[in-house]
């Protein structure tokens, strides 16, 4: 229906027009729990030691003034209590570093390191409900999804969609928990939009980079809200105006009311194109990931009401969810094949090749990986340890790992390149043709249309659990507030400091 509203406010309003039900709430709740397990092991990486100076910069920097216990109230991952702005700045880095933070696929973004981040450092501040902070993240992530939709592809070429679209999403979140009104949330988004950025030439480089876009995005979708609380205007047509967003930041946007690019998850895990696909012609119907979508169990149901945070992907391994299909598709050779991984396979292999999509190869294309990251950046990596060492860990992506001489071996027997069948469906799927050749002359070989974690093959709630499990063991949190997270009544209407007093790291000594 035509309207003469800006994509912005239409946005607002269609929100406000939308419910938050009971299962939502728990939706929400699998997402923070999946970024509070991320972010943990996050905190003792390089990026997580120079977030927590920040913390003692602004402490120390403020040693000859009065800062009372009612301003640092806020809470950074490790339970260090701290002011709102350091707790934010601090956690907004973290969700990210080990790459397994979830993922919207047709916005090619992550939702959560920027908008959680937001939206908890505001809510204990205010000392909001949880409710209302399960709210908020719900809204942050339809806005940050929804521009991500909408900004087209061309912009991912250049810019870091989690960090651009991020912004706003931040800012919605941060509205709700100040319970702005229409107005205000319009101009909110408006300021956010018009200082949004992120470039890519990060991923030229070996830097810390992409912890400081997410955590900036966070941090000023807050001071956006924040200050249109107090009355700062913003611009209204700050995406499709002739010097908006859309013009300076993309040649393919598109201009279409929030409702019209409402993306629904069908029911597609009983189609043929999801079944995996065997070189011996046969296929394997995934009759139970099929059977969790119907029900609406786990982490994924077509019954979601259209909040397009169900649309999202959680990440079950350590790497660039670009690397993943490929993952899936080696991983599922092994079992149908019953291979076991070690050095007798890794003989037996002459070469793997793996058709993708073209952003695949973009930003996974790394034969030679010098860094963590960029080994978790590495199709040939990534494949290469699963010949030698079996289901990824995130051991395997070590300098003791990508230095290992039998893998920069095998690696070199890695080729990648685009199918244009694969690409014409990305990014609504993240598709893959993996074919592993041995020296027997045998093929062994895979398609797959959707990956583990996907809506379609969700993880299950058992599988989101092993995941933040383990993630926070090798974190160091005690087994007691493990267990509390991982089994935390999401709907139980009570304060947001209930869930971050489990945030304490050093809380061992009462575990059994």
């Amino acid at each position: 229906m035509p309207t003469n509203h800006s994509l912005t406010r239409q946005c607002v309003i269609d929100i406000e027009q939308m419910k938050v039900n009971p299962s939502d709430l728990s939706r929400a709740g699998q997402h923070i729990l999946d970024w509070i397990a991320c972010s943990s092991l996050g905190r003792i990486s390089q990026a997580g030691t120079i977030y927590n100076s920040l913390i003692d910069f602004s402490t120390h920097n403020n040693a000859s003034k009065t800062i009372d216990s009612e301003n640092q109230k806020c809470t950074a991952i490790g339970g260090r209590k701290c002011q709102w702005q350091d707790a934010l700045s601090h956690n907004g880095a973290l969700g990210n570093v080990l790459e397994m933070d979830d993922i919207h696929r047709s916005s090619i973004l992550h939702p959560g390191p920027v908008v959680i981040p937001a939206a908890l450092a505001i809510a204990e501040h205010i000392d909001a409900n949880l409710q209302d902070f399960l709210t908020a993240v719900i809204k942050g992530y339809e806005v940050t999804i929804w521009l991500g939709q909408i900004i087209g592809q061309s912009h991912y070429k250049y810019f870091h969609n989690t960090a651009t679209c991020g912004s706003l999403g931040a800012a919605m979140a941060v509205c709700s928990l100040l319970k702005l009104d229409q107005q205000q949330t319009v101009w909110a988004l408006g300021n956010a939009g018009s200082k949004t950025g992120g470039l890519w030439q990060m991923r030229n480089e070996k830097v810390l980079t992409k912890q400081w876009h997410n955590s900036e995005s966070a941090r000023s979708g807050a001071m956006a809200a924040i200050l249109a609380s107090q009355g700062l205007s913003g611009p209204e047509f700050i995406l499709e105006g002739p010097q908006g967003v859309f013009s300076a930041m993309s040649s393919d946007a598109i201009y279409e009311r929030p409702s019209a690019m409402n993306i629904q998850i069908t029911d597609s895990a009983h189609s043929s194109e999801n079944a995996v696909s065997a070189n011996s012609g046969d296929s394997l119907e995934h009759t139970n990931i099929a059977n969790n979508i119907n029900q609406g169990s786990g982490a994924g149901s077509i019954n979601h009401h259209n909040w397009r945070m169900y649309d999202c992907s959680f990440k079950p391994w350590p790497a660039c969810r670009h690397a993943h299909p490929a993952i899936d598709a080696v991983l599922t050779i092994f079992e149908q094949h019953q291979l076991t991984p070690g050095a007798d396979l890794l003989a037996q292999i002459k070469s793997i090749h793996v058709d993708v999509y073209k952003d695949a190869m973009i930003f996974c294309d790394k034969p030679n990986p010098e860094t963590e990251l960029e080994a978790k950046f590495s199709i040939q990596h990534a494949l290469s340890a699963i010949v030698m060492w079996g289901n990824p860990e995130l051991a395997h992506y070590s300098p003791g790992a990508f230095n290992n001489s039998d893998i920069a071996m095998l690696r070199k027997k890695v080729s990648i390149s685009t199918n244009q069948a694969i690409q014409d469906k990305y990014p609504q799927h993240f598709g893959v043709k993996c074919t592993l050749q041995l020296h027997n002359s045998r093929l062994l070989s895979v398609a797959l249309q959707d990956t583990l974690g996907d809506p379609e093959r969700p993880l299950s709630n058992a599988q989101l659990n092993q995941k933040a499990t383990m993630l926070l063991q090798t974190s160091g949190m005690g087994q007691r507030n493990i267990q509390s997270l991982c089994h935390f009544n999401w709907s139980q209407n009570t304060s947001i400091h209930t869930l971050t007093q489990l945030f304490n790291f050093e809380a061992n000594t009462n575990d059994v």
